[in-house]
């Protein structure tokens, strides 16, 4: 699910769905090819296993199974904010995050499994037996500037919390301002800031946290981004 940020377009989800789809595609096709081609042999050179604990428990002639490498498709879904400036108002960050945390609830129900394993001829208490719980639903979060903050608060969300032992969450920030905004002109936005920061601490602290199961990714855009600093997306 793609979040954008402040005066930004759903439409910018369509070059990073490209590209996730693009390694999807090539992957699939080394997946399928020929079985003769499916194990590739892996000559993992001493250069190439400094500071990789990965490559590094590898050998020369260990072998890669593209089978079992395969990226599982992702489906897109983006949201539309209406391109409002979410930076500057702290009463439109509210009304995104109460809004995102209804799309996710939605996705997720689409995505939903059934619990019920069970044997038409079976007796009644083989069927209670052979139930089991549903296998978690696993949502990727992109959220991009403010978006980051608007899916951060969203995962917050007392519906949403209910789900948190079938609900699995991604979550990958673009450029996104947690530790500090610099757009922040009013103080509604400012608390909001500082309330949504306490709250993930403490979900974070205490051993079964409102977000214990999200994983969370923050990427900067580096030295060249001077609005955004690296330490500005510090959690």
């Amino acid at each position: 699910i793609f979040l954008p940020g402040n005066g930004g377009s759903h439409k910018q989800v369509r070059s990073v769905a490209a590209e996730s789809r693009r390694v999807e595609r090539e992957r699939a096709t080394l997946a399928e090819a020929t079985p003769s081609r499916r194990k590739e042999t892996v000559k993992v050179s001493m250069n190439s296993m400094d500071d990789d604990d990965d490559a590094a428990k590898r050998e020369d002639g260990d072998t890669f199974d593209a089978q079992k490498a395969r990226v599982p498709r992702l489906d897109w879904f983006a949201v539309s904010f209406g391109e409002e400036l979410s930076a500057f108002h702290g009463a439109l960050l509210e009304d995104q995050t109460a809004f995102a945390a209804r799309v996710v609830e939605h996705v997720a129900s689409m995505y939903a499994s059934s619990d019920a394993v069970t044997n038409s001829n079976a007796s009644e208490n083989t069927k209670t037996k052979s139930r089991k719980e549903p296998e978690p639903t696993h949502v990727v979060l992109l959220g991009h500037s403010m978006g980051g903050l608007v899916a951060r608060g969203a995962l917050l969300d007392d519906a949403l919390q209910k789900k948190r032992n079938t609900l699995a969450v991604s979550l990958v920030t673009l450029a996104s301002p947690h530790a500090y905004s610099p757009a922040t002109t009013t103080m509604r936005a400012a608390r909001r800031h500082a309330r949504l920061n306490e709250a993930w601490r403490l979900g974070y602290a205490e051993e079964k946290g409102s977000v214990t199961n999200v994983a969370l990714a923050s990427v900067t855009g580096g030295d060249r981004d001077r609005q955004v600093l690296a330490s500005h997306a510090d959690l």
